[in-house]
């Protein structure tokens, strides 16, 4: 169906929705003890529950690899690395000033993050440039191959997290219901582009926020 007029502002006139469900309005709102209510549906004292589909981007935390797949220290910088040019001998690296939890870093090569659930498990390649978040240090074998000697080290390899934008789609519910005035049935021409548009609409690639 199609909104015929305002409902507030977030379903404006013309906006199509899919009708949910109905509200009977009783003909006696207090009717006297023993009396059955008798309401049947009709046009005139029936309210309709309606909502619609919204796309919307949110940004989702992800992780890379632990173990032999985590990114390594010579990887990772304090500063970003020149674009469009490999990057110099003599630009600084973890390997050289260990970089903190929680602190900024770019990527100085490419590198995958985990598979990701909300993406079907889908990995995503992070570009060099990109900046991410120390999550925690690691090595090859993990956490356990971690220095236990109480000596400050510079860890050789980390897990970090990048931010990623999603396409994500929630059916939003409108919470005044509306009476049949508030809808239409939609044109031939308006239903051939809602479907065109349900039919055509690829969701959005995920895009690494850097």
């Amino acid at each position: 169906m199609i909104l015929t007029q305002n409902a507030n502002d977030g379903f404006p006139a013309g906006t199509p929705v899919l009708i949910e469900g109905h509200v009977l309005i009783p003909d006696s709102p207090t009717p006297a003890y023993g009396q059955q209510d008798t309401t049947t549906m009709s046009s005139g004292n029936t309210m309709y529950r309606f909502g619609t589909w919204r796309v919307y981007m949110e940004t989702i935390s992800v992780d890379t690899p632990d173990g032999r797949d985590s990114v390594a220290a010579s990887q990772l910088s304090p500063q970003r690395p020149p674009q469009g040019m490999r990057v110099p001998t003599s630009f600084p690296t973890a390997s050289q000033k260990r970089i903190e939890v929680g602190e900024d870093a770019y990527l100085l090569e490419e590198v995958n993050t985990e598979p990701i659930p909300l993406l079907g498990n889908t990995v995503l390649k992070l570009r060099k440039g990109t900046c991410v978040k120390i999550k925690t240090a690691t090595s090859r074998n993990g956490p356990a191959g971690l220095s236990k000697t109480g000596i400050p080290y510079r860890p050789s390899r980390y897990i970090v997290t990048a931010n990623v934008e999603v396409e994500k789609k929630d059916f939003v519910r409108c919470r005044a219901p509306r009476t049949h005035e508030c809808f239409r049935r939609p044109t031939t021409d308006e239903m051939a582009l809602i479907l065109k548009r349900k039919l055509d609409k690829e969701p959005r690639a995920p895009r690494v926020v850097s």
